[in-house]
């Protein structure tokens, strides 16, 4: 009987298995916490380890170094506002389009009472829009690689992005490089499960008395710099901003997926949070602008807005910078080293470092939803905001000689 991982952190859950398999043997199912992991029918399983050679997650290296790093944003005001960052996906996407081909990505799409990431293939303007929106959980891309490998024996041009682990799987599967193949993988902090993004919905529901039928995370209407606002429609028509702000209870997902306490165990153990990517574009935020770089903000007399959002780009191939090249009449770039893109955005230094907490705050969610982990958060707020009050009352002197009687017992 063939066994594909000894535990969660050998498998990211990028279905390479399930497509390879001749016999059609494995398919994916969420474990307790929702976390796609393959399962093999052993009724069905000729046992050719097809499987176990396909997995790039355990079998191959990225030792690769990126060619060049940019921080890079559309011209068009359009584009860019649909997007969540500078729109540089967006703008690689419709290149390809425009040529007749293919694009894959995630969207967030609402099935049955919750909502889902799934990959889909965008052909056209209206099938694209949904790939440009962020996705804070983990999408199933186990059609999609199928599909994909189809339009590209057809002769057609595919861009396909995903978090680095999903394009490691899908150049194992397809097991040669395809000439018209590109693919662009994102800074990732790791990912949560479609399950634990629907407790969150019900916890929203149960305290609003409606069904949500839309969410869009980090809608820029306030601005890029306040990432951390959602969208919300309701089924009763009713519209909602939700900031995710500290001092608000609602914030609860977005402070557990920022304390990094969400993810998969694979993710707290990638092999691609680094400078050997397996896609030939990197994309995500550039952050940290301002400490390296703040000369080439427009309010420094630069050219990027940093209020509509801005992409940092590694080109990591040959064939990522020649299909870059080709839209850079559409942006405004500048060029920077790799470690300048790093120093503000950990994961391409080093895996997400996972919470002492993590699996007790999951299985809080697997037996209470979101309600216990709503609870806690508030008495945390509610004790940082006393904390607050008690300082406007204390003098500045007593918490000075609290501080230096604290130093004091530590050197003892």
């Amino acid at each position: 009987m063939i066994k594909l991982y000894e535990n969660g952190s050998e498998c990211c859950g990028c279905s390479a298995c399930v497509n390879i398999c001749p016999n059609g043997a494995i398919s994916l199912a969420p474990d307790e916490h929702g976390f796609l992991y393959p399962q093999i029918d052993n009724g069905r399983c000729i046992e050719c380890k097809a499987c176990k050679r396909v997995c790039g997650f355990q079998n191959k290296e990225e030792n690769g170094s990126p060619l060049a790093a940019y921080a890079a944003q559309v011209k068009s005001l359009e584009e860019i506002k649909e997007s969540t960052s500078g729109g540089l996906f967006a703008a690689l996407a419709r290149k390809i389009i425009s040529n007749g081909g293919a694009v894959f990505g995630a969207a967030l799409m609402k099935e049955g009472d919750g909502f889902a990431a799934r990959h889909i293939m965008a052909e056209n303007e209206a099938e694209l829009l949904p790939l440009l929106k962020s996705k804070y959980l983990q999408s199933n891309a186990a059609l999609a690689f199928q599909q994909c490998k189809a339009e590209l024996e057809s002769g057609r041009s595919v861009l396909f992005s995903g978090t680095p682990c999903q394009i490691a799987g899908l150049k194992a599967y397809l097991k040669k490089d395809y000439e018209k193949l590109v693919t662009a993988d994102i800074v990732c902090h790791g990912v949560p499960s479609n399950k634990t993004f629907n407790e969150y919905i019900k916890w929203l529901e149960k305290h609003t008395g409606a069904r949500v039928k839309d969410f869009q995370f980090r809608s820029k209407q306030h601005g890029w710099e306040l990432h951390n606002m959602a969208e919300l429609e309701y089924d009763d028509g009713r519209t909602q901003q939700l900031v995710f702000d500290d001092n608000d209870v609602k914030y609860c997902y977005m402070h557990h997926f920022l304390n990094l306490s969400l993810f998969r165990d694979s993710c707290y153990h990638c092999k691609y949070a680094g400078k050997g990517r397996p896609a030939d574009i990197t994309l995500g935020d550039y952050w940290g602008i301002q400490r390296n770089h703040g000369d080439w903000l427009l309010q420094n007399g630069g050219e990027l807005n940093e209020k509509l959002g801005i992409s940092c780009v590694i080109i990591n191939t040959k064939k990522g910078a020649e299909l870059f090249e080709s839209i850079k009449g559409r942006i405004t770039l500048y060029e920077c080293d790799f470690d300048d893109v790093a120093a503000g955005n950990t994961q391409l230094r080093e895996p997400s470092r996972k919470p002492e907490n993590s699996e007790e705050i999951l299985e809080s969610i697997k037996q209470k939803g979101f309600d216990l982990i709503a609870k806690k958060y508030q008495m945390q707020i509610n004790f940082i905001h006393f904390k607050l009050k008690i300082k406007k009352f204390v003098p500045k002197s007593f918490w000075r000689l609290l501080k230096s009687a604290k130093e004091k017992l530590k050197q003892r």
